[in-house]
């Protein structure tokens, strides 16, 4: 569908919700809704995935990191959700091993570096990629001959993810779009239009034509991470802080 024609549905229909930012956030609440049958209208400032989903790791990782926090749960629900991810979007979410190395003096011994890799394959069960590997000093560099060799004691071999970020937003947006959503970028939202204390409508601007016109919704969701707090602004001018951003990379 040409972006005239999306523009043309913003201005003529109303919707069931619309969603604010096309990161993947936006992206994924656009697609999950669109296929629960709503009318569903998602705008982005910018290009979609322009932001952080672009700027990521790039990583779909099982939470390795978690388990000496003793966060066993959420470990167990990245590697289900990794385990999702990699099933129905093989294309943009495959494979990459990633290799520990354990050196004299570090502050994880080669037995807790085991003992950490065997509980993740344990909680991954049906959902692991590939088993972990560990290797003495000697297996070790046969694996990697260019490691340092002076002080190293063993090292630890797992598999977890990597992703195409940008894509991976964009085919939610697609798919969204598959199932009747209407999705537009360059589409700024300006301000609010409320009814009774309610929002009822957002006032937007096509920043490529700048014409300005409103989109009414039963239901606004504000997926626009770091800008959050100024679109919660736009509702409310004394909306306190809600947001810490930090930098993932």
């Amino acid at each position: 569908m040409r972006r005239n024609e999306l523009i043309a549905r913003l201005r003529s229909q109303s919707f069931d919700v619309l969603i604010i930012g096309g990161g993947i956030v936006g992206a994924g609440i656009a697609r999950d809704a669109a296929m629960r049958g709503l009318r569903v209208a998602l705008i982005e400032q910018g290009d979609f995935a322009g932001g952080t989903s672009s700027k990521t790791s790039k990583l779909i990782h099982g939470g390795l990191r978690y388990l000496e926090q003793g966060r066993l749960r959420l470990v167990a629900e990245s590697l289900r959700e990794r385990h999702i991810l990699h099933t129905i979007a093989p294309q943009l979410v495959w494979p990459m091993t990633f290799s520990i190395p354990v050196y004299r003096g570090d502050t994880r011994a080669p037995w807790k570096v085991a003992c950490g890799l065997m509980l993740c394959d344990l909680l991954a069960m049906r959902f692991g990629i590939n088993r972990h590997r560990m290797m003495s000093r000697r297996g070790a560099m046969q694996h990697e001959p260019r490691l340092d060799p002076e002080g190293l004691r063993a090292m630890g071999t797992y598999v977890d993810c990597q992703m195409d970020d940008a894509r991976l937003c964009l085919a939610n947006v697609l798919q969204a779009m598959a199932f009747g959503a209407v999705c537009c970028n360059h589409v700024k939202l300006l301000e609010f239009q409320k009814i009774s204390g309610r929002i009822a409508a957002a006032y937007v601007e096509d920043r490529l034509s700048h014409e300005r016109f409103a989109i009414p919704a039963s239901a606004v969701v504000n997926a626009t991470g770091p800008w959050s707090d100024a679109i919660r602004r736009l509702s409310n001018p004394h909306a306190g802080t809600r947001l810490a951003p930090t930098k993932g990379i």
